[in-house]
Parts: C-alpha cells; structure tokens; sequence
C-alpha cells in the first residue's frame, strides 16, 4: 500500500508546463498529476496566446494545489519559441518558494510515483553545479473516445510502433532540479540557444554550465500521442473537446 508523506515533511514542488491550445492533453497531464502520491504545491501553466486558458474557461484548478496562469503573447511565426515559453514558465515556478522544480510538457503525464521520485532525489543531491534528472519516456498509442484512463495503469497504452519520430521536440518530456540551481541552468541554457539551430537539451544546459545529469531508474513519464494536442477545450459549446484535427467533436468534459 503506498504512504502519503505530509507536505510538511516533504520538499515543495512546482510544476511547470507550456500551453498553446492543446487543450486535451493538458486536461490528461492535470488528470495524471491528481493521481500523483506526492501531488505538486503549485501548477504553473503558461498560456502562450491561448484565449480559453487565459480567460480560465478551463477545468485545470484543483483544490489540492495552487494553479498559476502566467501570460505570454506570441507574435504571429515567431521561430523557436518553445524555449523562451520554456524559461518563461520555470522562471514562475522558480519563483513561488517551491525547493523542486519539474518542467513537463503538455503532452506529458506523469505516473503515480514521479514527482515523488524526482522530489527524493533531488534532496539528496549535494554540491553548487546544477543537476538535472530525467524520467524514461513511454510514448503512448491514440487516446481513447474518453481519452487516456489515468486512474489506472498505463502501460497497456504504451505504443507499440517501433518507428521513431524523425522530427526531435521542441521541448523535454520532463525533466526536475533543485530551484536553487535553475539560474545557473537557464542562463547556460540561453547561451546554448542562442544559434536557435536546435532544441536544447536539459543535459546539455546542465553539461555546459559544469553541473551533471542523469536518469532516474524505475520512474517513467507518458507523452501522448499526436493526435492528444488536436482538441481544444471551448467553454459554452456543452463543454466539449473540439478536434480541430479533423473538425469533429471528441471527448466530453
């Protein structure tokens, strides 16, 4: 049977996402941090020109953690924007007192244990250097018609397609550190994107400012499937995922 620490014997964590419309999958990623064993104190989701989330027309806000709703106004094809929404929501995480700073991309949900796991480790981590830890990703197959079962296993949803996507992403499915290293993380990860050739990797953000990484054995993070990030949520149209996808009305909220 799993034990509940109390959030006073525990560190305080901050979750940090980025959202531009995806609104299925961020309804699945609030769903699975629900179910977490350690449960974030706060949930800072940065709307990046996204009019429902800005004006709180969805269903995000729990009474077990502090939901924050950061703004940031995107210009029409501005390139490589991903990493700057990046710093952007780590830097509100950074500053709400939390100890443990988690990034997870709106596509991602956690598994029961994850921010638990990332939270213990990060408490035992010594020394001045940034050190980033890492989950194992497990993609997942399409959702459902009611999308993914997060109160149950799901590792039955694992995708079985060996092809790996050639296309890298944007954005880490997950990664945590102690908030007292995150300056020194996000200004060698701002040097390192400044060539905006790629995509920048936690390691190697951690790697260049002589910090470490590494992954955290037994801990695992889903990211949904493409076709999760097409459905938006439009409050007073009965409530329901729109599919923009393929222009058709999905999962009822």
């Amino acid at each position: 049977m799993t034990t509940t620490t109390p959030r006073r014997d525990r560190p305080r964590i901050a979750v940090a996402t980025v959202v531009n419309r995806e609104h299925e999958a961020l309804l699945g990623q609030v769903d699975g941090l629900a179910m977490s064993t350690w449960p974030p104190d706060v949930h800072v989701v940065l709307s990046v020109s996204d009019r429902e989330l800005t004006r709180n027309r969805l269903p995000i806000r729990s009474d077990r953690w502090e939901t924050r709703v950061p703004r940031l106004k995107l210009p029409g094809g501005t390139p490589g924007w991903e990493g700057d929404a990046l710093l952007r929501a780590m830097d509100t995480a950074a500053d709400s007192g939390a100890e443990v700073l988690v990034f997870m991309a709106v596509d991602s949900i956690p598994t029961p244990g994850l921010l638990q796991a990332y939270a213990e480790h990060a408490r035992d981590v010594d020394g001045a250097r940034p050190s980033v830890v890492e989950a194992e990703v497990v993609g997942l197959a399409p959702p459902g018609p009611l999308g993914y079962p997060v109160s149950s296993e799901l590792e039955g949803w694992a995708a079985t397609d060996d092809g790996a996507d050639d296309d890298p992403c944007p954005v880490p499915a997950s990664f945590a550190l102690l908030a007292r290293h995150w300056g020194q993380l996000r200004d060698s990860w701002r040097r390192l994107a400044q060539d905006g050739a790629t995509p920048v990797l936690p390691a190697d953000a951690a790697t260049a400012a002589a910090g470490s990484s590494s992954q955290l054995r037994g801990a695992t993070v889903y990211r949904q499937h493409p076709a999760a990030t097409t459905a938006r949520y439009l409050h007073g149209r009965g409530d329901r995922l729109i599919d923009e996808g393929d222009g058709t009305q999905s999962v009822s909220a």
